[in-house]
């Protein structure tokens, strides 16, 4: 997907219009659309305005004639909690039911036995609806499986790649060993970790399996199109996103737009987590946050300037989010359960707005910030560990006499 240094590659025009984003193939023939037989006739749009739909992401309409941003603003997918088995199972299976593409992501044990991140073509990705019923609800009726979103700069680009020798891994499969052992310390640190609390909604069950979507291996490498338009609903899908910070990460475009997407569809997307190239499982029990002012990836690099008008459509996409409004943070805290709107009731409007406030968040290029949690070994100051915890993100607190920084610039919480 990625031809170029951080960028990632997008293909020719697709025989069915509007053709924004466009899918093609040098090493052999088009993938047809789904639903295109020789009786298919496309449906005729719904007539909708910018507002209404947020942008003109119109690469692949739906079986139901909706835009991937007009699926994400759904009642529908919005009731769904990616948090809750059964929610999850439902966004999952939205995404199958409105003719797109199916989500597909490949378990970290997998990676473990290849040693590599394999092509989309070795056909070792799993249907992530599979996936999840396999691996069960625990007992709290959380999926014990955990979608993470892999975003990362490819470390062996290639453009134009007819002979299909673009790589996104180093030729010692530097990111394949340290994905794998980023999912193990995962695994253990729900259990036994420190500052735990900041990513909730995750399983904390002992059999919980990690799943990776990496563009590599989940997306068809020959037509990226309808798939890279429901890019924003695999990221809505995810319950974390898994940074691998290489030299000129926070320059691409197409990584900052990653973090933007997963900032605006994702319920912890603005707390991620990051590794470096050597990262090994050492049972890390703490973290250190770091704080990151995602630019607008409208004017990140690229070596292939044609993904521009996709980097903008994007990010349009992504600013036209209203999954954690204020109006919504309301409805999900007096909704979500019978329990909770009972003690809500109980308690002062006044709290419930502060309460809505504090998990409401809107995506503006140049303005939304991430928090990057990276494994510790260990902590230089023994008083230091308590004050980082304190000072990590909670809502809208940020740390405490924060250093000016350029946008895109990262700082160490403890720094402060």
């Amino acid at each position: 997907l990625r031809p170029s240094t951080g960028a990632k590659r997008e293909a020719g025009p697709t025989p069915v219009p509007p053709p924004i984003c466009r899918a093609r193939s040098p090493a052999g023939p088009r993938r047809p659309m789904a639903r295109l037989g020789p009786h298919h006739q496309v449906p005729t749009p719904v007539e909708t305005t910018t507002t209404d739909r947020g942008s003109d992401l119109a690469w692949y309409e739906t079986g139901e004639n909706r835009t991937t941003t007009q699926l994400l603003s759904g009642r529908d997918w919005s009731s769904a909690n990616p948090f809750t088995y059964a929610g999850l199972l439902a966004r999952l299976e939205l995404i199958a039911g409105n003719n797109m593409p199916r989500m597909r992501v490949i378990p970290a044990s997998r990676i473990e036995g290849l040693g590599y991140i394999p092509r989309s073509t070795e056909g070792h990705a799993v249907d992530a609806i599979e996936a999840v019923r396999r691996c069960g609800p625990d007992a709290d009726q959380k999926p014990k499986a955990v979608l993470v979103m892999f975003s990362h700069r490819w470390l062996q680009p290639r453009w134009p790649d007819p002979e299909k020798l673009a790589d996104p891994d180093s030729k010692d499969h530097v990111k394949a060993k340290a994905i794998v052992q980023w999912a193990k310390w995962f695994k253990w640190w729900r259990l036994f970790g420190s500052g735990r609390e900041f990513v909730k909604g995750i399983t904390v069950d002992p059999d919980l399996e990690v799943f990776f979507w990496i563009d590599f291996c989940c997306v068809d490498q020959d037509a990226p199109g309808p798939e890279m338009a429901a890019l924003p609903a695999y990221v809505s899908a995810c319950a974390e996103m898994l940074v691998f910070a290489t030299q000129g990460y926070d320059l691409r475009a197409w990584c900052q737009v990653e973090l933007m997407m997963g900032y605006a569809f994702m319920a912890v997307g603005d707390k991620i987590f990051q590794i470096p190239p050597g990262f090994t499982h050492k049972r890390q029990r703490t973290v250190t946050f770091s704080r990151y002012r995602v630019p607008d990836p409208s004017k990140g690099a690229l070596t292939n300037e044609d993904d521009r008008k996709v980097i903008i459509d994007l990010r349009e996409a992504a600013s036209a989010s209203t999954a954690f409004t204020f109006p919504r943070s309301c409805r999900n805290l007096f909704c979500s359960d019978p329990v909770s709107a009972a003690l809500w009731a109980c308690c002062c409007c006044g709290w419930l707005g502060f309460a809505a406030w504090l998990n409401s968040r809107s995506s503006r290029p140049g303005h939304s910030v991430v928090y990057r949690l990276t494994p510790k070994d260990k902590v230089a100051d023994a008083e230091a560990q308590p004050l980082l915890i304190a000072n990590a993100p909670g809502g809208k607190t940020a740390p405490r006499a924060a250093p000016q920084r350029e946008a895109g610039a990262s700082v160490d919480v403890r720094a402060a």
